[in-house]
């Protein structure tokens, strides 16, 4: 009869082992769920506008760059039909924009600085 006490509180702490291994892995998995969006959360910004000529109609095709000053990563896009462009998902920071099209005039706006959350609109 001890010997079937000592098996049964062998078994009782094995599973118990378990349990606790299972109840970490449980609290792990639940404290990933719940914690993933607050690590995934990035601070961004945008730019954004429509190229017009002098004349105020829209430019389609014109390419326009966004360079941000502090990294160098220069972000390239052309302008839709309606000549608009967007930029989103910008690291916080300073840019230059730049718009060219064969035949018109080049365009630069330096100093555009972008703080969290910007929706910055150029036209």
């Amino acid at each position: 009869m001890s010997a079937a006490n000592r098996t049964c509180t062998t078994n009782r702490q094995a599973a118990s082992g378990w349990q606790k291994v299972s109840l970490a892995i449980l609290l792990s998995a639940a404290a990933i769920l719940l914690f993933s969006p607050a690590l995934r959360a990035v601070v961004t910004a945008s730019i954004s506008g429509t190229v017009t000529d002098p004349s105020g109609a829209q430019v389609a095709g014109a390419t326009v760059s966004v360079t941000n000053v502090s990294t160098g990563v220069v972000t390239t896009q052309r302008t839709n039909g309606q000549g608009y462009y967007s930029f989103q998902e910008l690291a916080l920071g300073t840019y230059t924009v730049d718009v060219q099209l064969a035949g018109f005039k080049a365009y630069r706006e330096t100093g555009v600085v972008l703080d969290v959350n910007d929706a910055r609109a150029n036209s």
